[in-house]
């Protein structure tokens, strides 16, 4: 069967940052409109409409034999006169369904569904951050974290605490969030950081050597500070060229090595080639 589409990158931070309330909220018009799909009539009715344009799609087929072609000739010319005399029913129908279940989602506190908007919006700014700013260093270095939604709750959790706007921000945290709807909230989120870190970097299908998942309370030593390291091990690289010299206190720890006093000299050196090259002020005029 063909693999299916990566619905979870894109709706799992939704689940883990909304609370059941606000999801509800949001998918209010969609549920209204599975509502009557499930009465009888209804569904036999599509099911009626269906089959009809499947049996013109297969009689208007090419490539059949002399035999079969007269009978199915017939077939379809019955499926096509049905399906035209029933056209204006279904249409009422489809309209009469439409009406009925806008109907039903207007009877969602608007003020709810407002909220829930405004939570979507905060959830996609945060999960967009945590992409580029976040994961996006670690999967260079082959390692992708394994809870991106958790890292998403915990983000916006923390700014909105410090926001002091966020009114009634504590009684919100407090309700059910969307993601214990899920039997294993944990393994859907790790399917879907994987799932993200092959959609947006390439990664590999499945975890190997050097493509190792990474947990939060990990990425500080897996992550920052082999970055840091190799950030720095760039610079002094670009120091050695220019020739800068090491610190010199020989007592100092690691004075040879790359050190932050090695920078910091460098940095507060004076141009000395420049002031050697600079044109010398010209002397003020006699009075």
């Amino acid at each position: 069967p063909p693999p299916a589409a990566p619905v979870l990158v894109i709706g799992s931070p939704f689940l883990w940052w909304m609370r059941v309330g606000e999801l509800r909220a949001v998918l209010a018009p969609v549920v209204a409109g599975t509502g009557p799909s499930a009465h009888p009539d209804i569904a036999a009715a599509r099911r009626f409409v269906r089959g009809l344009d499947a049996a013109v799609a297969v009689t208007s087929a090419p490539g059949r034999g002399p035999l079969t072609r007269p009978v199915l000739g017939g077939v379809g010319w019955v499926a096509r006169l049905l399906l035209r005399s029933c056209r204006g029913h279904a249409g009422e129908m489809e309209r009469g369904v439409a009406a009925a279940a806008a109907e039903r989602a207007q009877a969602v506190d608007y003020g709810v569904r407002i909220v829930a908007q405004e939570q979507v919006g905060l959830a996609y700014a945060g999960w967009d951050r945590l992409l580029t700013k976040v994961a996006l260093p670690a999967w260079r270095m082959g390692r992708w974290p394994s809870r991106l939604d958790a890292g998403v709750v915990s983000a916006l959790t923390e700014l909105s605490r410090r926001d002091r706007l966020a009114e009634g921000f504590a009684s919100r945290l407090g309700e059910r969030p969307a993601c214990d709807l899920l039997e294993e909230p944990g393994s859907v989120d790790e399917a879907a950081s994987l799932l993200a870190a092959r959609l947006f970097h390439g990664g590999p299908a499945e975890p190997g050597p050097g493509w190792a998942p990474v947990a939060w309370q990990e990425y500080p030593d897996e992550v920052v500070d082999r970055k840091w390291r190799a950030d720095a091990a760039r610079l002094h690289r670009v120091l050695d060229s220019l020739g800068v010299g090491h610190a010199a206190d020989p007592t100092a720890r690691d004075s040879k090595g790359p050190t932050l006093g090695r920078v910091l000299d460098h940095l507060a050196a004076p141009d000395t080639e420049a002031t050697r090259t600079a044109p010398a002020a010209p002397a003020p005029a006699a009075p």
